[in-house]
């Protein structure tokens, strides 16, 4: 069973997501080609996939990947080795992909790795290689990027290098270390979607870090295949601040909730590399660093009887090791 959900894209303006969840046709681990129920699920895929393009958004379909699907499932013997099923669930994916394709002249489909950030064993980095080879060469006319999050996945980066996958996105704001990936992805030639708006809060962006991020990551990869994105989904906060009329305006000028957080995206993308902004864009930049100045210097965040005390404390660091501590914290306790 395959579900279509379109929700907003994060990286290209005009773009909507496209959100696959896999169901009942991974979980079996293969396809079932005489079942009756595929043929009104195709229909419907392509009648929500029609409705995108004729509303002139590019769909971007998103699937959760093969192993982190296999590596967080839940088995009956907690000693069964879930990856026994990687060949059947590679196959499952490759039907799948190949339904796809068939949507479109191009079609663009994100596969989610956050496994990939939890420190892979060289297992999983064996096994990563052969799904993406694989899978990457499903058909011609599939543009394949793989997305991981929250922290670094510098050793999947490495191993995705080599593979045949149009590109990789990676978490700039919780995984600086991703900056060590960079130079593998570029010598690859692969599009890099960078992750450098959060995607996890509900505070503004701060634009001129986000724009100095990017000129940093600008100095080890192209700045023509870099697509700027917000660092995850942003399935994390609300939809828009639109609805919420009743906010303190103080404290409403300081949030960014999805929408938001798009055209925090996309005022990012124009100012980064330089490039002249128009009236619209200086006037949404402006606001922002007078929103950040506004949290930075208000009294509702800045207590200066304890910034003072914290100013007075020259050693921040600990007497006494972990161990000692723990102890007396617990006979305190």
């Amino acid at each position: 069973k395959v579900q279509i959900r379109r929700v907003q894209e994060p990286h290209r303006q005009r773009d909507r997501d496209l959100r696959v969840a896999v169901g009942q046709q991974l979980a079996s681990g293969r396809e079932q080609p005489g079942d009756a129920r595929e043929e009104p699920q195709s229909q419907q895929r392509e009648a929500e996939y029609d409705e995108a393009k004729a509303e002139e958004i590019t769909p971007k379909i998103n699937l959760i990947g093969p192993l982190t699907f296999l590596a967080l499932g839940r088995s009956v013997d907690i000693r069964f080795d879930r990856f026994t099923h990687f060949d059947a669930i590679l196959r499952t994916y490759g039907q799948i992909l190949e339904t796809l394709a068939g949507l479109d002249e191009t079609v663009t489909v994100q596969i989610d790795e956050p496994i990939l950030v939890t420190g892979p064993d060289s297992r999983m980095l064996s096994l990563l290689r052969i799904a993406y080879d694989r899978l990457a060469a499903t058909a011609e006319n599939l543009t394949l990027y793989v997305a991981t999050y929250f922290e670094h996945a510098c050793e999947a980066a490495e191993v995705l290098a080599h593979t045949p996958v149009d590109g990789m996105a990676l978490d700039f704001v919780h995984g600086p270390r991703n900056l060590d990936a960079l130079d593998a992805l570029a010598r690859s030639g692969k599009t890099l979607i960078a992750g450098v708006v959060d995607g996890r809060n509900v505070w503004k962006n701060d634009i001129d870090a986000t724009v100095s991020l990017l000129e940093t990551i600008r100095e080890r990869f192209p700045a023509e295949n870099i697509l700027v994105s917000t660092s995850c989904s942003l399935l994390h906060v609300p939809y828009s601040l639109e609805a919420e009329t009743a906010l303190d305006p103080e404290v409403r000028d300081w949030l960014a909730f999805a929408n938001e957080k798009l055209a925090e995206v996309s005022l990012a993308a124009a100012c980064f590399g330089g490039r002249s902004l128009n009236g619209t864009q200086r006037a949404a930049r402006d606001a922002n660093r007078d929103a950040l100045r506004s949290r930075r210097h208000s009294e509702r965040t800045c207590d200066h009887t304890v910034r003072s005390r914290a100013a007075e404390r020259t050693d921040a660091s600990r007497e006494l090791p972990y161990e000692e501590r723990i102890v007396r914290q617990h006979e305190a306790l």
